[in-house]
């Protein structure tokens, strides 16, 4: 009996093997959340902490749970608005910079405010943690700013550049930084002295930059809704996108540099394969546009629209395997032996993903696990061969 089930086990697995995967992402919508904003002005995601923030027109910051999108704290700050934040990269911190000029330390985990930054005269628009123990700020002065932490105090600063400050990151493992200026201009500081080691012009007015998780890659988005891929140690531009017509809203990076996703103002999130350096996928918002967006882990990306909506999704390289490996037996046992103190039992197991580990009987004997012949493979899955031989319980007549 044994032979003869298993072509009949064969043939209806051959009929029930799904489609290759499809290259493009696969975007899985997850929680949606309104709050009492009117519209998301600004907004950081915690790797860490796995927290969302959000900046409030009332002068506060509202955090949420990224995992459910549950409201988990708000950071009243008073009299003076909030002009930009960042989370802390290790220490559970988050800053925040007032259009006074101070910045405040607030511990996250105790959801409270740990310490106070005397700051500058000048309105903080660009906030970024260049090491635990020191910030970057770029001001409404046109300036950049090296802030030591414990004292508030100005460690180095620029000159005024040419035009606003648009975005700051840290890059080449902590010992430059790059700023990026309303219209075009790119400069690279080193660390700490914030001495300009070189100027370029990219000739195009910059609405919004964003930078990849390593500081390799750098985006400029502009208001005719193109977008710029940049290689930031070359300093060349790498690719050009110009998918959209309406003005680039946000950029983000994915953590592990596959995609590159930009939102703008027709309400349309694009996706762009980094690898090939094409399109990849769209789709649409319909709670206005967005306006802040980033990955908080490698599979959620977050969003934070004009009419004051909170969106998460779930994005992976391929749609999810959710349908079970499928077992062919080749040999059960010989049939015509009637005493033994063993049987041999062979197989193929075939799955969509990669198979992790093949047990029998609960790992019971020693198994041997190998790939599949080439005449026993099937297309676009993953096949092993395995070869058991099980003790009996007793010697004498078995089934």
């Amino acid at each position: 009996m044994p032979r003869r089930i298993a072509p009949l086990i064969l043939l209806l697995f051959v009929f029930c093997i799904p489609g290759r995967a499809q290259q493009a992402p696969y975007v899985e919508p997850r929680h949606s959340v309104q709050t009492s904003l009117t519209t998301i002005r600004a907004g950081a995601g915690s790797q860490a902490n796995q927290l969302i923030a959000v900046l409030s027109p009332e002068k506060s910051i509202k955090i949420y749970d990224a995992a459910n999108l549950s409201e988990w704290a708000t950071f009243e700050v008073g009299n003076a608005a909030i002009s930009d934040f960042v989370f802390g990269k290790r220490a559970p911190v988050l800053y925040s910079a007032r259009t006074t000029g101070q910045i405040d330390v607030w511990d996250i985990t105790k959801k409270q405010k740990i310490n106070e930054l005397s700051g500058s005269n000048t309105t903080v628009l660009s906030l970024v943690e260049e090491s635990q123990q020191r910030l970057l700020a770029a001001g409404f002065d046109k300036t950049v700013r090296l802030i030591d932490i414990a004292s508030g105090k100005t460690l180095a600063s620029t000159g005024s550049m040419q035009d606003d400050i648009r975005a700051v990151a840290v890059v080449s493992s902590g010992t430059r930084a790059v700023v990026v200026t309303e219209h075009g201009w790119i400069c690279y500081l080193s660390l700490p002295s914030l001495n300009e080691l070189k100027k370029l012009e990219s000739h195009n007015q910059t609405l919004c930059a964003t930078f990849s998780s390593d500081g390799k890659w750098m985006a400029l988005g502009g208001p005719e809704g193109t977008v710029r891929l940049w290689d930031v140690e070359a300093g060349t531009v790498r690719s050009t996108f110009e998918e959209s017509k309406r003005p680039i809203t946000t950029l983000a990076f994915d953590l592990k540099n596959r995609w590159l996703v930009t939102a703008s103002a027709d309400s349309i999130v694009r996706m762009y394969d980094l690898s090939k350096n094409t399109f990849a996928k769209s789709f649409v918002v319909q709670e206005g546009y967005v306006t802040a967006t980033s990955f908080v882990n490698p599979e959620l990306l977050w969003a934070g629209t004009s009419k004051g909506t909170i969106k998460t999704w779930r994005i992976f390289d391929t749609p999810p395997d959710t349908l079970p490996p499928v077992i062919s037996f080749v040999q059960l046992g010989e049939p015509t032996k009637v005493y033994g103190t063993s049987v041999r039992i062979s197989g193929l197991v075939r799955d969509k993903s990669n198979l992790k580990e093949i047990l029998v009987d609960g790992g019971a004997g020693t198994l041997q696990v190998t790939d599949a012949a080439e005449r026993d493979r099937i297309q676009g899955m993953v096949t092993r061969a395995f070869v058991l031989d099980a003790k009996l319980e007793k010697v004498g007549a078995n089934t």
